[in-house]
């Protein structure tokens, strides 16, 4: 199954409990419908611009007037449009948008579905460990770019504090 669908697959399991929760039509981010056979496609080009995207998610919490968000799968575009989830007191999903800021904001309306970047490769560490507990040196070699320095830096002090010694970070 493509990744695409299982996101959809998960979309459409949010959106039957939303829709049982509030006992009418739904409008889920980009989708706009009552049950599995009426969701219609709601296109609107982000142009991966954050005013852009605050305009859009505007639009659907005055206009469209939705119930759920589901963000933008960037960091920094979802950044822009929780702070319109909070404003309007709807309910974001955020989805792919990893960076651990957003959630140290404070907000009551935004939860994030999937692995904060802090956590990303925790799970590689402790692969590793199981397979060869001898290992005690790591090297991490990544992009400078801001998600992925910040995917290391988390790594690098988990990993640390098991006992790992980082050769070239």
């Amino acid at each position: 199954m493509r990744l695409f669908d299982r996101a959809m697959g998960l979309y459409y399991n949010v959106a039957c409990w939303w829709q049982g929760a509030v006992r009418g039509p739904i409008i889920i981010g980009a989708c706009v419908g009552k049950g599995r056979d009426a969701i219609d496609d709601w296109e609107g080009d982000d142009e991966s611009n954050k005013d852009r995207v605050q305009e859009l998610y505007t639009r659907l919490c005055t206009e469209d007037n939705a119930d759920l968000l589901i963000s933008s799968y960037s960091s920094g575009l979802t950044a822009a449009t929780s702070v319109i989830a909070e404003q309007y007191g709807k309910v974001m999903l955020t989805t792919g948008a990893a960076s651990d800021a957003n959630y140290k904001q404070g907000y009551t309306q935004v939860f994030q579905i999937y692995t904060p970047a802090s956590r990303y490769l925790a799970g590689a560490v402790d692969l590793l460990r199981k397979l060869d507990p001898s290992l005690k040196k790591i090297a991490i070699v990544h992009e400078n770019a801001k998600f992925a320095t910040s995917v290391v830096e988390a790594t690098k002090e988990y990993a640390e504090s098991l006992g790992y010694d980082i050769v070239f970070c």
